[in-house]
């Protein structure tokens, strides 16, 4: 939606570092690991936790969505002065 929709040409998403279930849905749709923020928020406890930080490029995740998302079709978006109906 981000791609197609907002012509994004990037977005990040943040996650839990004891979260694994969250960290396998991000590398199954693309999203690679650029950081890991330390003690960045509190858990439930009150306790400090991580939180990892993936961003994914449009390009990167459209080569994994194959052909539902075109790259091309998002930089003529009106929002970005564009047609859409090139």
């Amino acid at each position: 939606m981000a791609f197609e929709r907002l012509a994004a040409h990037r977005v990040a998403i943040r996650c839990d570092d004891a979260n694994t279930r969250s960290q396998r849905v991000a590398e199954r749709c693309g999203f690679e690991l650029e950081g890991v923020l330390r003690q960045h928020a509190l858990d439930m406890a009150g306790r400090p936790r991580d939180t990892r930080l993936c961003a994914g490029a449009a390009r990167r995740i459209s080569q994994r969505a194959g052909a539902r998302f075109s790259p091309s079709r998002a930089w003529r978006h009106p929002a970005r002065g564009g047609s859409p109906h090139r």
